[in-house]
């Protein structure tokens, strides 16, 4: 895609260069397909862009955040910090 438009560009400037010995419907067509490949180019850039806004769109918006559930109470074994120790169980 990125190779199209230099191409069209370099052939719409050498098209004045050669058209000398060229048929009128010649030049005619190529005019035709720099302006085919130009629209194309053209449409392809636009649903680009359309993609790019849509996507910064998308991250500039707020993600949705889950619903907090309540805090979970801590069960006490009575023990405290000593609660595994051998001698007291």
């Amino acid at each position: 895609m990125h190779k199209l438009l230099p191409a069209g560009l370099a052939l719409a400037l050498a098209t004045p260069l050669g058209a000398a010995g060229e048929p009128a419907s010649d030049v005619q067509a190529l005019r035709q397909e720099i302006q085919a490949i130009r629209a194309e180019y053209e449409a392809r850039l636009n649903a680009l862009e359309q993609r790019l806004q849509a996507a910064e769109a998308a991250a500039a918006a707020p993600a949705p955040t889950a619903p907090s559930s309540p805090p979970v109470a801590a069960v006490s074994s009575g023990g405290g910090a000593n609660a595994l120790n051998p001698r007291f169980l």
